[in-house]
């Protein structure tokens, strides 16, 4: 099928390589065609096989084995021949992150070359964005550290095949349960952190409570007891006496206190001032 027949594609006043490749790759995209799209390289002996299905690239084989071998190859190439068939197609889709990332480069550098031709950016970014949106994409990479410690046991042909056919959303639905499950361990590390602080503070408010209490101790016992106010005497009762009594007594009282011994002669003379 000869492709280029377009009346919405560019009209290019000299067509080459690069610009053949574009047109047929825009081509393919506007009109959502499902097919293999061969490159076939005779100064180099190669040839490269890009499988549509709707637009989207579905498979990658040529003459070599290895798909990224044969991108890498097609990074290099500057001359060859392009056709489309329609009726070549496959029902499995096997591009994995590693091929979809050479076959953008080699879009991208489709498009740098295809502008010196007069193809217009706005069509040739809108073609690398779309071939771009339906690739797997690189998965990403997480540290040891914070790997789920529970693991799915699946046996290796499994996990190769699931990782092979796996879909974007299934990759996205992958990524958010991985977040979910690291975002639980981190509340959980996070709620363990605050117990074990709060658990110390509780410890030193009980220690501080308990060597107030001995401080309070302390200090009572050192505190001597409070004086109390010193009671009241009961009114004193004098027994009654007659007055002959209480003279008598007054009398034998004067009697018995000691005479002074001084003698009159030492006394100072009458009109003798007193040095």
């Amino acid at each position: 099928m000869k492709l280029g027949s377009s009346k919405s594609l560019p009209r290019v006043a000299r067509l080459n390589y690069f610009s053949t490749v574009t047109l047929a790759l825009l081509e393919i995209h506007e009109r959502v065609y499902t097919g293999r799209l061969s490159i076939r390289n005779n100064e180099r002996v190669g040839l490269v096989h890009l499988y549509f299905k709707e637009r989207r690239l579905v498979h990658v084989a040529g003459y070599k084995r290895d798909a990224e071998a044969v991108l890498h190859d097609l990074l290099t190439w500057t001359k060859g021949r392009v056709r489309f068939d329609p009726a070549v197609t496959v029902d499995y889709e096997d591009v994995s992150w590693q091929q979809a990332e050479i076959f953008t480069r080699w879009v991208t550098l489709l498009e740098m070359h295809s502008l010196a031709y007069g193809i217009s950016r706005n069509q040739l970014c809108i073609l690398t964005q779309h071939l771009a949106m339906y690739l797997p994409q690189k998965p990403i990479a997480l540290p040891p550290a914070v790997e789920p410690h529970e693991k799915l046991s699946v046996s290796g042909e499994e996990a190769q095949g699931s990782e092979e056919h796996a879909s974007p959303i299934q990759q996205v639905g992958e990524a958010i349960l991985y977040v979910s499950r690291l975002t639980q361990e981190l509340t959980r590390r996070a709620a363990k952190v605050t117990h074990q602080r709060a658990r110390q503070a509780v410890e030193f408010m009980h220690d501080t409570a308990r060597y107030a209490a001995v401080r309070t101790e302390g200090n009572s016992a050192e505190t001597p007891t409070k004086e109390q106010p010193p009671q009241s005497l009961p009114p004193c009762v004098f027994p009654e006496q007659s007055t002959e009594t209480i003279v008598e007594q007054t009398t034998q009282n004067m009697t018995a206190l000691p005479l002074p011994t001084t003698s009159l002669s030492s006394l100072p003379e009458s009109g003798e001032e007193s040095e």
